[in-house]
């Protein structure tokens, strides 16, 4: 499955959000979502999430730093299962994290979806366009993958 493209949904008064719906079977009815390094957050299948524990698992006691990461990694996933209607409940903490008010942006990525406050990721497209980094920083980064 590609996951392509920007959609824009709203927060319902109880923190509900709607997973469009061409992606209900990828990720079922039960999944996870966790935080990204850019201060969105991610969709992560119940089998994405079991590979990730597996290259974790490995993660020496005595290398602190490491076992911080994963203790923070693993506070903020949250295990998601959706309503008749296909919303969830975002969890308040991740609400926060991602600075979502109402509006979210749900956006492609090569292996899942990631979502971001709507005004956030306006502020990022923008930034990115005003400075013409695509062609400058963006481009070199795929080109290592063969993009």
């Amino acid at each position: 499955m590609v996951f392509a493209g920007t959609y824009m949904y709203q927060l319902d008064g109880k923190n509900r959000l709607r997973l469009p719906p061409r992606y209900k079977d990828y990720f079922g009815s039960e999944f996870y979502i966790t935080i990204d390094v850019r201060g969105a957050l991610i969709l992560k299948t119940a089998e994405e999430m079991a590979e990730i524990q597996e290259k974790l698992r490995v993660v020496p006691l005595s290398d602190l730093d490491a076992q911080d990461a994963v203790n923070l990694y693993y506070s903020n996933s949250y295990e998601i299962t959706l309503d008749d209607q296909r919303r969830f409940v975002l969890p308040a903490r991740l609400k926060q994290y991602a600075k979502i008010d109402k509006d979210v942006a749900v956006v492609g990525l090569p292996k899942g979806l990631c979502l971001w406050s709507a005004e956030v990721w306006e502020n990022y497209n923008v930034r990115k366009e005003e400075f013409g980094e695509f062609d400058r920083e963006i481009a070199p980064k795929l080109r290592t993958y063969g993009v």
